[in-house]
């Protein structure tokens, strides 16, 4: 912070040695603004610099790590309370070691806030492409206006690079909740996207199988009114054969009567005859019996 603020007195004195004095050729006019374009240049270079070492270590999430003790993790309220009261920190430490521990601190402050930065700028980016997807005329006719704002804040960026923005521990948890919020409801309205997709879907589904469900409906009356007229055919056929059978069960049972009294004839004959017998069997033994006695 104080080599910032020293960077930053810099050109301010530069300004104020800069100004015409009545003893003065045009010369020095011309090499003071010489110098201040060198320092301008300087300073950018510098600026880029570090911008890109920012980028490095947020892409590999490395914190650059010169001393041998583990950097504690500081929030702003701690680092606040140390600007506060400097008496409180331990006066055992060496110098060097309080400066790579305050340089350290810088630079995870410094990383810190600038993913905050990214996210944000990252989110609002992505609620504008939403809403240029939803309503894309009223974003061209508010694309003018968006553009002078978007110009100005660079602007006002470009002025504010370098100086440190001091931010209080409230704000910063209320830009983190504001992010988390609006992540929350970019996930909401994916899932919602999805299920509208999904209910499109299932929407055709329903009207096919309604349509094939229509289809089967019609084949299924269409084999009905077949099947009932197989019936009656089969049901006339089978009236035929039942006649048929009656018939010729009639004849059967007719002959069966008739040979029924026909044996019943031939055994009353047998019996006729069988009661006949032994009258005969007697008379022959009668004629024996007078044949041997004339003898």
């Amino acid at each position: 912070d104080s080599d910032s603020d020293s960077d930053a007195g810099k050109p301010k004195a530069g300004r104020g040695a800069g100004k015409p004095r009545s003893g003065k050729s045009p010369s020095g006019k011309t090499n003071q603004n010489n110098d201040k374009k060198k320092e301008k240049r300087r300073r950018k270079k510098e600026q880029q610099q570090s911008e890109a070492n920012q980028l490095r270590s947020l892409a590999f999430k490395k914190i650059p790590q010169k001393s041998t003790a583990p950097p504690t993790t500081l929030t702003l309220q701690d680092l606040a309370s140390d600007l506060i009261n400097p008496a409180a920190v331990q006066h055992g430490s060496k110098p060097q070691e309080s400066w790579q521990d305050w340089k350290q601190r810088d630079e995870q402050l410094t990383s810190d806030l600038y993913e905050a930065d990214l996210e944000k700028a990252l989110m609002l980016s992505k609620l504008e492409f939403e809403q240029h997807k939803k309503d894309p005329v009223r974003t061209e006719t508010l694309s003018p206006k968006a553009k002078a704002g978007g110009k100005k804040d660079r602007k006002k960026n470009q002025q504010g690079k370098d100086k440190r923005v001091t931010v209080s521990l409230k704000d910063f948890q209320q830009e983190g909740g504001v992010g988390e919020n609006d992540v929350r409801t970019e996930q909401l309205k994916y899932e919602l996207e999805k299920k509208d997709q999904e209910m499109i879907k299932l929407k055709k589904t329903i009207s096919q199988w309604e349509e094939r469900y229509k289809e089967v409906k019609a084949r299924n009356s269409q084999l009905l009114k077949m099947l009932q007229q197989g019936e009656m055919k089969d049901k006339a056929e089978i009236l035929l054969q039942v006649e048929e059978l009656q018939n010729i069960k009639e004849e059967l049972s007719s002959q069966v009567t008739q040979l029924h009294t026909a044996l019943e004839q031939e055994r009353s004959k047998v019996k006729g005859l069988q009661s006949e017998q032994p009258k005969h069997q007697g008379n022959r033994k009668g004629k024996k019996a007078s044949d041997g006695g004339d003898v």
